[in-house]
């Protein structure tokens, strides 16, 4: 098994893990992915990762969510089934700033 990371993989994220209701984004500056709401003019439902192999989002709420590889780089599989997000906020008690931490489930 390798750790690299890959560049050029897509993925959806879900809101239910039926996979029926996919999260919609709007670019958000280079690399970055914006969650809007579903029907936004511009919005996009597949994220690639970048050349790094990782995936920058903001707005996401504190909830669970699922993530499903769309299609993998040539020469590579998709991943079979979807992973499990769980986003939670921790404050630090400082002017109501907060920041997320999510751990697979």
């Amino acid at each position: 098994m390798t750790s690299d990371k890959l560049s050029g993989a897509t993925f959806s994220l879900y809101s239910d893990s039926g996979l029926s209701n996919a999260v919609s984004f709007v670019e958000n500056g280079e690399d970055t992915y914006k969650v809007v709401a579903n029907g936004t003019t511009g919005a996009i439902t597949e994220l690639t990762t970048d050349d790094t192999g990782a995936i920058y989002i903001e707005g996401l709420d504190e909830t669970t969510y699922y993530l499903k590889e769309i299609s993998a780089p040539i020469g590579y599989n998709p991943l079979l089934g979807s992973l499990d997000i769980n986003i939670e906020a921790s404050y630090d008690g400082l002017d109501n700033n907060f920041a997320l931490a999510d751990r697979a489930g």
